[in-house]
């Protein structure tokens, strides 16, 4: 590879690793809703728009392909958010949502589609949010374990260790026995999200030889039993699906894929049995199960109703919470990025999204066809990562039936930028790409 090219590669490369991770620093909390880091909110949104300054000179516009369909995709849902702004009932509200949402996103997918090698970035990225994730796992784990109690609220409560002039705390969340982490992601619920990523990313090391036998065990074992102690239903069940589909398209070969298929559907069974056992056995469980379930039905079926009402404009970008489901006292989202996404921008918007979605899967789908074709599969990591974006925008997809977290000013809503971006590169759709790095 040329010095230009290796040159042209560090800076953009650079600016990705600040944008995602900087950005997932400054998410973390205190333990309750207040930033950890003073400024959190204007160093979080410096490190989105400055690193894509720096590297301006270096970011190629896609003007046809894949890539190009997806930035027109992000063009059309910016365009579509900004005007629903005249007829949204908080227009200045609708407009600053708008902004922070998607100018980063546009940002980073731009730089993500002028990497010149995107597969050795997203493993940066991956290290770098691994470490974030066992860091916060152990966090919680032994706040759980040692931490001091403090009870608030029936329902709330605070965990608190002191080491020297550091304090950490985390919130927990539930009635006792199943008292629910949240470690500094602010609640489980969060907390789940991150660890369905970093644990899926944990797996894609070790499945491309990246990490060795011990590593794994170490840090997937902490991640699981931090995981596990979220009881996040809609976490724990997307990271299964998502984990379970990276392991059946990692691998090589049809007959492999066929085997491991089998494997995971005995072990979903028996993980039924055992969890239907389990459950009839603690009526806490059960509990956990349904909680929470009626509040989210009301909240779906104003967001339908008001989508039915209004169902080419919706009620403008960002704002369903304020101007559908506040009036009718409820304190919860919309818990349905599909039905948040009609009911705010109507089903133009909703279909730019599917759109920019489904773009996702098939770009991954060339790069795994590709990688195991053309290449013969020689080209692993490309397997994997190609793998690895499958099952996550599939698992989100799962995910977000049950939360709205895309679409919003959130780490999830970048990453899901990022991973599409991989996908669209025009690394993996031309033969260039495969000349140089044979």
């Amino acid at each position: 590879m040329g010095s230009n090219n290796y040159n042209v590669r560090i800076p953009v490369q650079l600016s990705i690793l600040i944008t995602i991770l900087g950005t997932a620093l400054f998410t973390l909390t205190d333990g309750t809703n207040n930033p950890l880091f003073p400024f959190a909110a204007e160093l979080m949104l410096t490190t989105q728009l400055l690193p894509f300054l720096v590297a301006l000179p270096l970011v190629r516009i896609p003007i046809k392909g894949l890539s190009a369909m997806g930035l027109l995709m992000w063009i059309f849902l910016l365009t579509l958010s900004m005007v629903s702004v005249l007829w949204g009932d908080f227009p200045f509200l609708s407009l600053q949502r708008t902004l922070l949402v998607f100018v980063p996103s546009i940002f980073l997918f731009l730089l993500t589609v002028s990497d010149k090698n995107p597969i050795e970035t997203f493993w940066k990225v991956a290290r770098g949010l691994i470490i974030f994730g066992v860091l916060l796992s152990m966090i919680g784990i032994v706040l759980y374990i040692f931490g001091t109690t403090i009870i608030i609220t029936e329902f709330g409560r605070m965990q608190v260790i002191k080491i020297g002039g550091l304090q950490l705390q985390q919130s927990l969340v539930g009635i006792p026995p199943l008292l629910r982490i949240s470690s500094l992601a602010g609640n489980p619920n969060s907390l789940a999200s991150w660890l369905m990523i970093t644990l899926n990313l944990t797996v894609a090391q070790w499945l491309a030889n990246r990490l060795s036998r011990f590593k794994f065990i170490l840090l997937f074992g902490v991640q699981v039993i931090a995981l596990l102690l979220t009881f996040s239903r809609a976490g724990i069940g997307t990271t299964i699906i998502t984990m379970g589909l990276l392991y059946v398209l990692s691998a090589r070969k049809r007959s492999r894929q066929l085997r491991r298929t089998a494997v995971l559907f005995l072990l979903l069974f028996v993980s039924i049995f055992i969890l239907s056992y389990l459950v009839e056995l603690s009526p806490a469980l059960q509990n956990r199960l349904k909680v929470g379930l009626n509040e989210r039905g009301a909240a779906w079926y104003l967001a339908w109703n008001e989508f039915i009402q209004r169902p080419l404009t919706g009620v403008g970008f960002g704002i369903s919470y304020e101007a559908i489901l506040e009036d009718a006292g409820l304190a919860i989202t919309t818990h349905n990025l599909f039905l948040g996404l009609l009911s705010e921008l109507g089903i133009v918007g909703f279909m730019l999204v599917l759109i920019l979605w489904l773009l996702g899967f098939l770009g991954s789908y060339y790069m795994v066809k590709n990688a195991k074709k053309i290449y013969n599969n020689t080209r692993y990591d490309e397997i994997v990562v190609g793998g690895f974006i499958i099952s996550v925008l599939t698992g989100l997809v799962v995910h977000q039936f049950f939360e709205f977290g895309l679409l919003r000013y959130d780490f999830r809503t970048l990453y899901w930028a990022y991973l599409v971006g991989i996908s669209l590169n025009p690394a993996f759709t031309t033969m260039k790409y495969g000349a140089k790095q044979a």
